[in-house]
C-alpha cells in the first residue's frame, strides 16, 4: 500500500498509519484513519468522513503537502 499523508489546518503532516474496521466501526459503516507524525508517534484517529470536512488536505505525495503550505 502506498503512503497515504495529510494536512491539517494548522499545516501539521500526518502519515495514515492504519485503518481500522473494528466491530465498532464496522456498525456505524465507517472506518477510522489512525494517524501518526513523521517520527512514528501516534497523533489522532478520524473517520473516513472526516476528510470531507476541508479540515484535512489528503495526498499521497508528502512533497506536493509540503509545497502547498
Amino acid at each position: 500500500m502506498k503512503n497515504l499523508f495529510l494536512k491539517n489546518q494548522e499545516s501539521k503532516i500526518m502519515k495514515v498509519s492504519s485503518i481500522c474496521m473494528c466491530d465498532e466501526c464496522q456498525k456505524r459503516k465507517m472506518p477510522e484513519l489512525f494517524l501518526e507524525d513523521m517520527n512514528g508517534n501516534y497523533v489522532d484517529s478520524i473517520k473516513v468522513s472526516d476528510l470531507f470536512t476541508g479540515e484535512y488536505q489528503l495526498s499521497n505525495d508528502f512533497d506536493e503537502l509540503q509545497q502547498n503550505e
